[in-house]
């Protein structure tokens, strides 16, 4: 190892006199011919700083493999299109007007206009197919089942649930998904406000209020599926470095569909301060083949200073995602 100092001289103007201060910065020339920075300890030893290097070989982790789904709340099989059913619009609830018994309610023997949405702590699916049908008694609920492929379990995940007599329905109501797979009897009958009364089938809620100044299905939130989640996915360690190259392979699933191919990734960052929660970054909108050089394996530099990083797919429709090999970095 050959070491070399860089030196520069700053004066500094002192009532006694000129007062010379030198800068000293020591660089190991290692043999791949590149500067690597050293730190020097109270005592003199010298030791290799970790920021600066590029992570070996081994230390690349094979970080996301064999994905045709997105990362979001619902169901991940492929639609016959080729897209993702989790982004597109949960499928229609099936809806019984009640007749008596417990479900008793405020709303008129009418016919309403129904539909849910999902939530989590990332954001929120889009609004369901909306679906009408008739309270058959005065004051009395109207009954919501959730079709199974929309039944998602999980702590921070809530249903949030719309009726009234407009094509696109108005909120009345939240209510946590643990309570809604109970089979306990869950009712809304004043809007914004759940409670539980006796037993009931599991899946279903009943609503039996309106309310007028509800947001619509209809509004931005709910025009795409925003609910991100982590699942089962093991986020990369980024201890002791400031960047991270992302190797993205992907091939086309179908050229027999109408669909183009599109990747969206979105990198998400552990809050070091919590130590829990995942941030979102910035969209990262993957090209491919739309162009010269728009590759369908390409290499990526994201900027991270946490802890942790993880890649989630936010949007991909007619594509295969084969690999994602992420590598920690620095730049010094």
């Amino acid at each position: 190892m050959r070491a070399f100092i860089q030196s520069s001289q700053t004066h500094i103007q002192h009532e006694e006199g000129n007062i010379m201060v030198q800068k000293v910065i020591i660089i190991k020339d290692g043999t791949e011919q590149n500067p690597i920075p050293l730190n020097m300890d109270s005592s003199g030893n010298l030791s290799t700083q970790v920021k600066g290097v590029r992570s070996l070989a081994a230390g690349c982790t094979a970080h996301r493999t064999a994905r045709t789904y997105g990362d979001l709340l619902g169901p991940t099989t492929l639609a016959a299109t080729n897209i993702p059913n989790n982004q597109i619009a949960p499928t229609v609830p099936t809806l019984t007007g009640a007749t008596g018994g417990q479900h008793q309610g405020s709303i008129a023997a009418a016919s309403y206009y129904v539909g849910y949405a999902i939530k989590n702590g990332a954001g929120v699916t889009m609004a369901s197919t909306i679906t009408a049908a008739t309270a058959l008694t005065a004051n009395y609920c109207m009954n919501v089942a959730i079709p199974a492929a929309w039944q998602i379990s999980g702590a921070d995940v809530y249903y949030e649930f719309f009726m009234s007599a407009d094509a696109a329905p108005k909120h009345v109501g939240t209510i946590s998904a643990a309570n809604v797979a109970t089979g306990g009897y869950y009712q809304i009958t004043t809007s914004e406000s759940a409670f539980i009364s006796g037993t009931g089938a599991a899946w279903t809620v009943d609503l039996g209020v309106l309310n007028a100044t509800g947001m619509t299905t209809n509004t931005a939130p709910f025009a795409q599926n925003t609910a991100y989640t982590l699942g089962s996915i093991t986020p990369v360690n980024t201890v002791g470095y400031n960047n991270v190259d992302v190797f993205v392979d992907v091939s086309v699933t179908s050229l027999g569909v109408a669909t183009q191919p599109s990747l969206t990734l979105l990198p998400v960052f552990l809050d070091d301060k919590g130590g829990v929660n995942y941030h979102v970054g910035a969209p990262i909108t993957v090209s491919i083949e739309g162009a010269v050089g728009q590759s369908k394996r390409q290499a990526l530099n994201l900027t991270t200073n946490g802890a942790s990083i993880a890649v989630l797919v936010a949007n991909i429709q007619n594509v295969t995602l084969n690999t994602i090999n992420i590598t920690p970095t620095s730049v010094v």
